[in-house]
């Protein structure tokens, strides 16, 4: 079963190879910073940064406005 961490830097992955301009995407990757209070910021930190998604990653906490150690 995957994380919600894992499924979030699919949605980053996929959002960013789809020229970021899915709103679906956007939308379910808002939705899982929303409705997961516990994810591990330094898994998806290290993960994003591999991935080259750590810029959208920042951008989607922002959004969020979530209490997090980003």
């Amino acid at each position: 079963m995957a994380t919600a961490e894992d499924i979030l830097l699919a949605k980053l992955q996929w959002y960013r190879m789809g020229g970021e301009v899915s709103e679906r995407q956007w939308s379910d990757i808002a939705g899982i910073l929303a409705v997961a209070p516990e994810l591990d910021a330094t898994y998806l930190r290290a993960w994003a940064a591999r991935l080259g998604v750590q810029d959208l990653l920042d951008k989607a906490v922002a959004e969020s406005k979530r209490d997090q150690p980003w």
